[in-house]
């Protein structure tokens, strides 16, 4: 289980919506009165119509009837307030998270990370085909953390976790993005540039990488 990102909202299909599912399963089944305690204790013939609502939700990562009121009854249980109506704000995750934490079911997540962008000619039309790597880079070495080829629209996403750092105390890599022709990857591309996510060009420098110039991109922005 991962740690739960708010917001996450009734009605919504997504991951978040799994991942909320999936940690309210685990802690039905390790304590009911975790959930289920409230100043609106639920009877037993509703316990087992939202569980079981719970998991065909689960199924499809759909936030429905079922999810919404076990969060509402998790809200009340824990004094977070009756107008939240099942929403997962930041005050809902937190405890959530802080229970799943002591219940061990975190202790093994590590976090995660997405760098993506564009690549473009000087023209400005996206590059297709390019192969982009990251790496973290240390005093003196350079760690691949991941690699992609652009797609069509020269757009470019690789996403790695925490335990690739190459030093364990670090909480963010240093990153360098390098590009290369796959048909010649020895052969640096010449006039085009490496953007962020919101079109924001990068940094460029030149480096010599085993006998031969290499542009890269420092200060690729990450997102968690």
């Amino acid at each position: 289980m991962k740690e739960i990102i708010p917001p996450i909202n009734p009605g919504t299909i997504e991951k978040e919506v799994a991942n909320l599912q999936e940690c309210l399963l685990f802690l039905l089944d390790k304590n009911n009165s975790i959930v289920y305690w409230s100043l609106q204790m639920p009877t037993e013939e509703e316990k087992k119509k939202y569980r079981a609502l719970l998991r065909e939700e689960y199924a499809a990562s759909f936030f429905g009837e079922g999810t919404q009121q076990l969060v509402y009854f998790f809200q009340m249980q824990q004094g977070l307030g009756d107008w939240l109506k099942g929403e997962v704000e930041e005050s809902t995750a937190a405890k959530l998270n802080e229970l799943l934490k002591e219940l061990g079911a975190l202790d093994e997540i590590q976090k995660s990370f997405i760098v993506e962008g564009t690549v473009l000619a000087v023209n400005g039309k996206p590059i297709g085909g390019v192969s982009v790597k990251i790496f973290d880079k240390d005093l003196r070495t350079y760690e691949l953390l991941g690699e992609t080829t652009t797609n069509d629209k020269g757009y470019y996403q690789i996403s790695y976790g925490q335990e690739q750092f190459s030093r364990s105390e670090k909480l963010n890599a240093d990153l360098i993005l390098l590009l290369f022709d796959p048909q010649n990857p020895r052969e640096p591309f010449k006039n085009i540039s490496a953007h962020d996510a919101s079109g924001k060009e990068l940094e460029k420098f030149i480096i010599s990488e085993n006998s031969f110039a290499v542009p890269i991109w420092y200060n690729a922005p990450e997102r968690t």
